[in-house]
């Protein structure tokens, strides 16, 4: 039979070991969407090693709608956040794709790739 209970122990222990190994006294950095996924690793993370050593990014593209479920989730948690909004970085991104498929060649495609991360690193 299925014993989440145990699951869940398990997976804390893992994220435990995990950073015992491999990153003592570093924190957990969790990109919340507010969705199961992130939330649930963002709950465990949190078991395994406390709120102070977790810290979510939520990473809205422009305005976004939902963007109060990834709220919620680090007010839930009592974890410390960031927002970086992406909205430059995937936008640079989609005009690079579509001047790739367009023909207007690698090159261009390739100089607004590095404008898209110029406007990642500019948000931090």
């Amino acid at each position: 039979m299925f014993d989440a209970e145990k699951v869940k122990n398990d997976c804390v222990e893992w994220i435990r070991g995990f950073f015992e190994e491999n990153g003592k006294g570093c924190n957990a950095v969790i990109g919340v969407s507010g969705g199961k996924d992130s939330s649930v690793v963002a709950a465990l993370c949190v078991e395994a090693l406390g709120k102070d050593r977790v810290i979510g990014v939520l990473m809205p593209d422009g305005d976004q709608a939902d963007i109060s479920d990834s709220y919620k989730l680090v007010e839930h948690l009592g974890i410390k956040h960031y927002v970086v909004n992406i909205k430059g970085a995937t936008d640079g991104l989609k005009k690079a794709y579509h001047s790739m498929i367009s023909g207007e060649g690698e090159g261009g495609a390739l100089q607004m790739i590095r404008e898209a991360a110029k406007q990642l690193k500019n948000v931090s």
